[in-house]
Parts: C-alpha cells; sequence; structure tokens
C-alpha cells in the first residue's frame, strides 16, 4: 500500500525560486533576526498560528530546525521572500501539508504567508504566492492548493483572490486560536484558475 504522505524521495531542500522582484528561498541564521521583528507586528500575530509573545528563540526554532525538517521529509515548503535589488526580508510563504504526491489523480498542499509591516501594499506576497502555486503544480503535481484564513484576514483574502483561488465558504469554530475558537474562510486553487504570471 502507498504511503499517502511524501517521503525522503520528495525532499525540497534545495528548492529556490525567483520572480521579477523576489527572490524565494530557504531562512538561514542572518535571517533569524529579521524574521523575530516582523514577528512583534499585532497583525500577524493576530492572523497567523506564529507564538505569541513571539521571541527570538522562535525564530530560531522555525529557521534551523522546522523549516529544514519540513523541507527535507517532503511535507512542507517554507520560503523566505526576499527583494532580488536589496535582499530585504518582505515577509514567507510555504506550501503546507504536502501530500499525495504519488496519487495519479495529482496532490494536494495547503498555502500560507505572512507579510512584514514595512512591505505591505507593494504586491511583494501576490508575486510570490503566485510564483509557489505555479511552482507547486508544476514541479510537484498538486491537482489543489487550498487556503484558510481566520474570518475578517481581509489582507491574505485580497492576496489568494488575486491569483485565482475560489472561496467556498466558512468553517465555523474551525480554528483554536490563542484559547478562542475561531471561524475560517475557506478556498481553493487549481490549475486551470491560476493566471500567468504578473
Amino acid at each position: 500500500m502507498k504511503s499517502a504522505e511524501p517521503s525522503s524521495e520528495h525532499d525540497l531542500t534545495g528548492v529556490r525560486l525567483t520572480t521579477p522582484r523576489l527572490i524565494l528561498r530557504a531562512l538561514r541564521d542572518e535571517d533569524i533576526d529579521a524574521v523575530t521583528e516582523a514577528c512583534q507586528d499585532p497583525e500577524i500575530q493576530r492572523y497567523t498560528m506564529v507564538p505569541s509573545p513571539y521571541r527570538r528563540a522562535d525564530a530560531e526554532q522555525f529557521v534551523r530546525r522546522v523549516a529544514p525538517a519540513l523541507r527535507a521529509a517532503g511535507t512542507g515548503a517554507p520560503f523566505g521572500v526576499f527583494t532580488a535589488d536589496t535582499a530585504t526580508l518582505v515577509g514567507t510563504v510555504g506550501l503546507l501539508e504536502i501530500g499525495e504526491l504519488d496519487e495519479p489523480a495529482g496532490g494536494r498542499a495547503g498555502i500560507g504567508y505572512w507579510t512584514a509591516p514595512a512591505a505591505r501594499r507593494r504586491g511583494y506576497t501576490t508575486e510570490a504566492v503566485g510564483a509557489v502555486c505555479r511552482w507547486g503544480f508544476r514541479e510537484l503535481g498538486l491537482a489543489v492548493i487550498s487556503w484558510e484564513a481566520i474570518v475578517g484576514n481581509d489582507g491574505s483574502w485580497e492576496v489568494a483572490r488575486r491569483n485565482g483561488f475560489v472561496r467556498e465558504g466558512t468553517r465555523r469554530a474551525r480554528l483554536l486560536h490563542r484559547g478562542v475558537r475561531r471561524d475560517l474562510w475557506v478556498a481553493s486553487l487549481l490549475p486551470g484558475d491560476l493566471g500567468a504570471p504578473a
């Protein structure tokens, strides 16, 4: 019986993507301070699952252990998003819970992202999400990418919408977030939904 989850044959350790304005790569030790600073943002803590309060040790744990393990196992593909001209960290984007890659009908994954406060409203995250989704469909053979966000996270939905995600509804009390049950918006993206690169 085939495993429904990726194995080491799906190691994503070396993956790096580029767009006209951005470089998407694995986070490294030299990025820990920038990740720590960005994750102090109240909106990131309000709408994502990063620890709150967010400490440098949390960034160290993610950069040095969590993200490399996900990539090596092929179950996640987290990227730091950097400007191509100045190498400034502007956010993160990643495929989550990658699975069923060996299925003839195609695999599945979720997507998550955050944007550093100073980098918002410049289209960086929309561009990065588009690049990651294209890569997931083309290189991993994904059949569907799912998106979820706490109800009210209009910025996240705008990024998803611009990339062609179709909103499917609301899952009530789906997420336990900081001790409170939160409703989630849900959407999905199929290969034919995604527009051409910007």
